[in-house]
């Protein structure tokens, strides 16, 4: 006998994927520049990026919008100043 497999029932549809899915119409205005994003998220990202000054390190240079990722850089600078301590086992 040769099987058959019976067309799966459609599932049905979640409204909020359906949603989420659908595009969101553009209603978050940039205050500094004008320019329109459809999501709160969007809009954030684009004044840290380009409308804050943000975080610089003083050693290397470089810039972070967050502080957090700045004061974890800045732990890169401090542990290659610190002298390592030697291994009591292997005295490397």
């Amino acid at each position: 006998k040769q099987v058959t497999k019976s067309p799966a029932a459609p599932k049905p549809r979640c409204p909020r994927k359906v949603q989420s899915r659908q595009k969101a119409e553009p209603t978050y205005p940039c205050t500094e520049c004008g320019q329109i994003f459809a999501t709160y998220t969007r809009r954030y990202e684009h004044v840290m990026k380009r409308h804050k000054e943000g975080y610089q390190c003083s050693t290397c240079g470089k810039k972070f919008h967050i502080k957090k990722s700045f004061l974890r850089h800045e732990r890169v600078h401090i542990a290659k100043t610190l002298p390592r301590e030697k291994c009591a086992v292997c005295d490397a």
